[in-house]
């Protein structure tokens, strides 16, 4: 049998610019202020 998918948690950001664009611990992905704090970013859990 195969493992099922782990489970992921969704870190929602606070007081950042929404106009801005981030980089999440120096990672290739762009994403924007609005979106980190609307759409929140996914994490795996471990």
């Amino acid at each position: 049998m195969s493992r099922p998918n782990s489970s992921y948690l969704r870190f929602y950001m606070k007081g950042i610019n929404p106009d801005k664009v981030y980089k999440v611990n120096g990672g290739n992905e762009a994403l924007d202020g609005d979106e980190l704090m609307n759409a929140g970013y996914f994490v795996n859990q471990v």
